[in-house]
C-alpha cells in the first residue's frame, strides 16, 4: 500500500506527494495558491507526472555542496531580495537561495533528481515553528521551471486566453501589451488562464497553456489547448506575420524563463521548442489595444487554417 501524502502540490500537469514534513514547518493551505493544493490523496490524474516530496530543516552547511554551474539573481524590485545558485550531480539537481532581508528564511535549497522523481525542500528557517507553503517566491517559480524540463514543457513570459475552447498565447517583451491583450480579449467574453507567467506543457498531440500560483490574488488552476502563439508589438494597425519555424524558435526562447547551464539542457530545450513550433503556428502580431484586435486574430486563424 502506497504512503498516503501529507498533502499534494499539483500545478501544470505536475504532482509533487509530499510524504515528509518536518514537526518545525506547518503548511499554509488558506493563502492565495490554496487552490492548487489537496490534502490526503493517493491518486492524481493519469495525466500528471508524479513526484514523492519532502520538506526537511536543516542548516545550509548541511545543503549538498556541487559544482555550480549557474548564478543568479532576481528582475526587479522584490520585497525579499534573494541570491540563487544551481549545483548539479550526475542527473541531480540542488538550487540554492539565499534570501537576503527575509523574516522566515535564512536559506532553501531545492533538490530534484528527475530519474527518482523525488523533491526535496531543505529550509533554514530562523524560527524553530514556521508557516509555509511551498510555491514560496522564488521556489515555486525555479522548481517549475525544472519539473516543466523534465516533462517536455516550459516556463514562458507570457498571457494567455482561452474563446471557444481555443487557446491564444501572447508573449512579447515587459510592457509589450501582454496583459493588455488579454484584457481585451476578457471584454469579449474569454477567460482569462494567466497574464504575466505561463507553464507549457505537451499534451496529446499539442500544448496546453497552463496558469501557476501566483502570490497577490486567489485563482483556480486553469489550462488550455494552445490554438496559436503571437509574439507581440505595438502598432498603429492590425498587421500579423507567420513565422518560419527556425525564427519562431528562436523568438519563443528570447521569452522563455530559463538558466540552462550545460549542453544537454540546452540541447533538450531547443528540441522541445522546436517540437512546440512544429505542432503550434507561431505570428508575430502588430496591434493597437482596440476590441476589435479579437476579430481580427479569429479571423486570421480562421483562413490560416482552412
Amino acid at each position: 500500500m502506497p504512503e498516503e501524502p501529507i498533502f499534494n502540490l499539483r500545478v501544470a500537469g505536475t504532482n509533487i506527494r509530499f510524504l515528509r514534513v518536518d514537526s518545525s514547518f506547518s503548511i499554509r493551505y488558506n493563502g492565495s495558491e490554496k487552490h492548487f493544493l489537496v490534502r490526503n490523496s493517493l491518486a492524481s490524474p493519469d495525466s500528471f507526472i508524479n513526484y514523492d516530496g519532502r520538506i526537511i530543516k536543516r542548516s545550509i552547511n548541511e545543503f549538498p555542496n556541487w559544482a555550480i554551474v549557474f548564478k543568479g539573481k532576481p528582475w526587479g524590485n522584490y520585497e525579499s531580495p534573494y541570491n540563487w545558485h544551481v549545483g548539479i550531480s550526475d542527473k541531480k539537481v540542488a538550487i540554492h537561495i539565499n534570501f537576503i532581508e527575509s523574516n522566515d528564511l535564512n536559506n532553501a535549497c531545492i533538490v530534484i533528481d528527475p530519474e527518482l522523481k523525488t523533491v526535496d525542500l531543505l529550509l533554514d528557517s530562523k524560527e524553530s515553528q514556521y508557516e509555509f507553503f511551498p510555491y514560496l517566491n522564488p521556489i515555486g517559480v525555479l522548481l517549475q521551471i525544472y519539473l516543466l524540463h523534465f516533462a517536455g514543457g516550459f516556463m514562458l513570459h507570457g498571457s494567455s486566453v482561452v474563446l471557444n475552447d481555443m487557446g491564444f498565447v501572447f508573449s512579447g517583451l515587459s510592457g509589450i501589451g501582454k496583459s493588455t491583450m488579454a484584457g481585451l480579449w476578457q471584454q469579449q467574453g474569454a477567460t482569462v488562464i494567466n497574464d504575466d507567467r505561463l507553464a507549457i506543457m505537451p499534451f496529446d498531440n499539442g500544448f496546453h497553456a497552463h496558469n501557476t500560483p501566483m502570490p497577490y490574488y486567489d485563482d483556480y488552476p486553469k489550462s488550455a489547448p494552445i490554438k496559436a502563439l503571437f509574439l507581440l508589438e505595438q502598432s498603429t494597425q492590425h498587421t500579423y506575420r507567420k513565422l518560419s519555424r527556425s525564427e519562431a524558435v528562436v523568438r519563443v526562447m528570447a521569452n522563455c524563463m530559463q538558466h540552462f547551464h550545460t549542453s544537454d539542457y540546452v540541447i533538450k530545450h531547443i528540441e522541445i521548442l522546436t517540437e512546440f513550433v512544429n505542432r503550434v503556428p507561431v505570428y508575430h502580431l502588430g496591434f493597437t489595444p482596440t476590441a476589435d484586435v479579437v476579430d481580427f486574430v479569429l479571423k486570421l486563424i480562421e483562413n490560416d487554417h482552412q
